[in-house]
This record gives structure tokens, sequence and C-alpha cells, in this order.
């Protein structure tokens, strides 16, 4: 029997990587070492999938977000966690790519129009 090895859709990928990130912050609190703000810190970032080194992918809106929080010690303490419990290998960080519009879902490029106006009536000047 052969079997076929799929690679999980982006949908998917983002599920299991919530999944682990949210063990690794409910262990982490588990054993003492997660205040308030450091709970709700992590609860606000975007795990966006697992990479091919098993990391815990997290997406940030710029590269300055990146660096700020790579200096992060509640990062650092749920990287380590994540390694502990053998969830993931860690946690990696990366500046999430602007959405990609093309008009459907709400999502409208700006730029020129796609046709010039040729006439316009003078109550509309």
């Amino acid at each position: 029997m052969q079997t076929h090895s799929t690679k999980p859709s982006p949908k998917q990928a983002r599920a299991a990587a919530q999944i682990a990130y949210m063990k690794g912050i409910q262990s982490l609190k588990t054993s003492g070492g997660l205040t308030d703000a450091d709970r709700r810190f992590l609860c606000s970032q975007r795990p966006s999938g697992i990479d091919a080194e098993g990391r815990i992918v997290l997406e940030f809106a710029s590269a300055a977000d990146v660096i700020a929080a790579g200096s992060s010690p509640a990062l650092n303490r749920i990287a380590r966690q994540l390694r502990g419990d053998q969830i993931a290998t860690g946690l990696d960080r990366k500046v999430a790519a602007p959405p990609r519009g093309n008009g459907k879902n709400g999502v409208h490029r700006s730029g020129p129009p796609k046709q010039k106006v040729l006439y316009l009536p003078t109550f509309l000047t």
C-alpha cells in the first residue's frame, strides 16, 4: 500500500500552530512562570503555521515589530516551554505579507482608474 504525504492547507497549518502555541501558554501558566501582562501579550500574538524545522511561526505587521518581539522575555520563556514540553522546537518570527486583493471580499487596491474619463458633465466638476 502506497501512502501519500500531503502538505496541509494554510488554514490547517494555522490551526495546528494556534493549538500548539496555546498548549505552550497553558503549560507555562500551569508551571507558574506567567504573569497576567505576559499572558495577554502572548495571547495577542498571531501564530501562522509551523515551519520545516518544527518552529511555530508568528506573524508581525512590520520588521520593527519583529525586532521588538525578539527582545520580549515572555516570548523567550514560551519558546523554552515549547521545547521543554516537546510541543515545538521553538518560535520563528516573520513579517506578514500585505493582503493581496482583487476587488473581491471587500479588499480593493488603490491606484489609477482602469479607464480614463473622457467626458464629465459640468455639474459634476
